[in-house]
């Protein structure tokens, strides 16, 4: 739809949590923002709060094409929980009804 988006942060390709990510994932960091952007564009579509999404880290890393992807979202904190009940921490800052208005 044209009226779905996400808040993306301007500083996010430089952030500390992207730069550590792509050491470890051995990419650049744009190439780790898109694949980000690419996460938590699914995640707004399928969860209300980001909370409890039934899916497992294989899936997130088959969604961005990057083995060990959901591994390194959680070494940052960007990904809690368990294979099955995900959770995205801090879900609402850039995304949800209370971040568009």
């Amino acid at each position: 739809m044209a009226g779905d988006w996400i808040k993306i942060e301007l500083i996010l390709p430089d952030k500390p949590e992207v730069i550590r990510m792509a050491f470890h994932l051995k990419m650049d960091q744009d190439t780790v923002a898109g694949k980000l952007f690419r996460v938590w564009a699914w995640a707004e579509q399928n969860s209300v709060d980001g909370n409890g999404i039934t899916v497992t880290e294989a899936f997130l890393d088959r969604l961005t094409n990057c083995k060990r992807f959901a591994k390194a979202m959680r070494s940052v904190g960007w990904l809690d929980g368990e294979d099955g009940p995900l959770t995205f921490p801090h879900f609402s800052r850039p995304n949800g009804k209370t971040a568009k208005e």
